[in-house]
C-alpha cells in the first residue's frame, strides 16, 4: 500500500471500533512520511491522537510543537498548529481559549493566514441568534471564493448554538450544490444532525447510510463535527425506528470512538448512549 491507501485503511479499521489495530496501520502510514523534514509527520501523528479520542493529550502535544516552531524559523508550521489547536479548544467547549489562540495564529509574523484560523476565530465568537451569526459570517468571509467554507462554518456555528432549523437550510443548500471544496465529506452527517434535532428522523436516514472518508491528507477542519458523532446519530435513528439491537451497536461504537475527553456536545450524547 502507498501512503494514501494506508491512511484510508487506518480510517476503515477505526470505523469498526478497533482503535489499536487502526493505530498500528496509521503508524505504518506515518513511517511512509518519515523522510519528510518539515515536521508534517509529527503533526499528523498528533491529529491521529485527537481522532481516536485522546483530545487533551493531543492539545498539549500540538501546543508544544507550535511553541517550538514559533521560536524558530518555521512560523508557517506554528500558525498551522495554533489554528488547529484553536479549533480543538473550541470543540472541547472553551471558546475564550479558542479565540485567543486563533488570533495568535493569524497574527504570527511571516506566516500566511490560513482558512482554519479564520474559521476558528469565527466559531469562537459568543453565542448569538442565527441572524447575528449570518451577519458575522458575511463580515469575516467577504471573499466570494470562500463562500462554501463560509457557509459550512456558519452551519457549524448554528449547530453549536442549537439553531438547528437555520443550520438545516444552509446544509441542505450546500448538499444540493455538490462537493466543491476539500471540506465537504461531512456535510451529509451534519445535515442529518440538523434533521434529527428538528424531529425529522426518516428524512435523516439517507444521509447516514455511508461513512464519510477523509482525504489522504487527513481529517479536515470540520471533521470533529461528524466523527464520531455519526454513530450516535445512527443509534438515535435506529432507536426511533424501533431497532433496539442496531441502536445498541451504534451507541457502543460511538462510545468506543469518543475516547476519554468529551466534546462540547459530547456529554449529553454519551449519557443518552449509556456511557455517562
Amino acid at each position: 500500500m502507498d501512503g494514501a491507501d494506508l491512511f484510508k485503511a487506518a480510517m476503515a479499521r477505526l470505523m469498526t471500533g478497533d482503535i489499536p489495530g487502526s493505530t498500528e496501520i496509521h503508524e505504518r502510514y506515518m513511517q511512509s512520511l518519515a523522510a519528510n523534514p518539515s515536521g508534517v509527520a509529527d503533526i499528523e501523528r498528533i491529529e491521529w491522537t485527537w481522532t481516536i479520542g485522546h483530545r487533551k493529550e493531543a492539545c498539549q502535544r500540538m501546543l508544544g510543537i507550535a511553541r517550538a516552531a514559533e521560536s524558530g524559523p518555521r512560523h508557517e508550521t506554528a500558525a498551522r498548529c495554533y489554528a488547529e489547536l484553536a479549533m480543538w479548544d473550541l470543540f472541547l467547549g472553551d471558546r475564550a481559549a479558542a479565540a485567543q489562540i486563533a488570533q495568535k495564529a493569524i497574527s504570527l509574523p511571516g506566516a500566511q493566514t490560513s482558512a482554519t484560523a479564520v474559521v476558528a476565530l469565527f466559531l469562537a465568537q459568543p453565542p448569538a441568534p442565527a441572524a447575528e451569526w449570518t451577519a458575522r459570517a458575511a463580515k469575516l468571509f467577504p471573499n466570494p471564493a470562500l463562500a462554501p467554507v463560509r457557509d459550512l462554518a456558519l452551519a457549524g456555528a448554528l449547530l453549536l448554538d442549537k439553531e438547528y432549523q437555520p443550520a438545516y437550510g444552509i446544509l441542505r443548500k450546500l448538499y444540493g450544490e455538490g462537493a466543491r471544496t476539500s471540506v465537504d465529506e461531512g456535510i451529509p452527517v451534519m445535515l442529518a444532525w440538523s434533521l434529527i434535532e428538528t424531529g425529522r428522523y426518516q428524512e435523516a436516514a439517507p444521509f447516514l447510510r455511508a461513512n464519510p472518508v477523509p482525504p489522504p491528507t487527513g481529517p479536515n477542519v470540520f471533521a470533529t463535527f461528524y466523527f464520531p458523532r455519526i454513530y450516535y446519530l445512527k443509534g438515535l435513528l435506529a432507536e426511533k425506528s424501533g431497532k433496539p439491537q442496531e441502536a445498541r451497536e451504534a451507541y457502543k461504537l460511538f462510545l468506543q470512538l469518543s475516547g476519554p475527553d468529551a466534546l462540547a456536545w459530547g456529554e449529553e450524547a454519551k449519557a443518552k448512549a449509556g456511557g455517562g
